[in-house]
């Protein structure tokens, strides 16, 4: 039977906590994945480790993208707003990504917030479509009806 990754992470995370990462815990890991033909799953081990020591220690992971470099200040702000709705301590991660035109992307945990100003134009047109599809479908029973009106009136 094989190992899962959440097992690996949890023995992973307990092993750090009592004596701290280091090369050899590094090594025996990876060893051991490959012992159990398993080398793939180390990143996802890695990411479960993380999250199972934030998670023990309070803390939360909030990656802000921006257009540009943002102040401490700004990002003051976002950890404050993480804090507040969530009572963890945000690990605050700051990658600046040229692509974007303005606004601000926030990864908190396994969601996204997309403030940027091609989010709110994808959410804009997803609202038009969804709304669109109910009008037009509004339009055609309004039409179906005047038409079958319009027919016994003319008999």
């Amino acid at each position: 039977m094989k190992t899962t990754p959440k097992v690996y992470a949890e023995a992973l995370a307990a092993l750090i906590e009592k004596g701290g990462a280091s090369q050899e815990l590094a090594a025996g890991l990876v060893n051991a994945l490959r012992k159990n033909h398993q080398e793939k799953l180390l990143n996802r081990i890695l990411d479960l480790c993380e999250k199972i020591l934030m998670g023990r220690r309070g803390e939360i992971k909030v990656k802000v993208i921006s257009a540009r470099e943002l102040t401490d200040s700004q990002l003051e702000k976002f950890k404050q707003m993480v804090a507040d709705s969530t009572k963890l301590k945000p690990i605050v991660e700051h990658k600046v990504e040229k692509g974007l035109r303005g606004g601000v992307k926030l990864a908190v945990s396994d969601y996204m917030i997309d403030s940027t100003i091609a989010g709110r134009l994808q959410t804009f047109a997803r609202y038009l479509v969804s709304n669109g599809n109910a009008a037009a479908q509004h339009n055609a029973a309004h039409k179906t009806s005047a038409q079958h009106v319009k027919t016994t009136h003319t008999n």
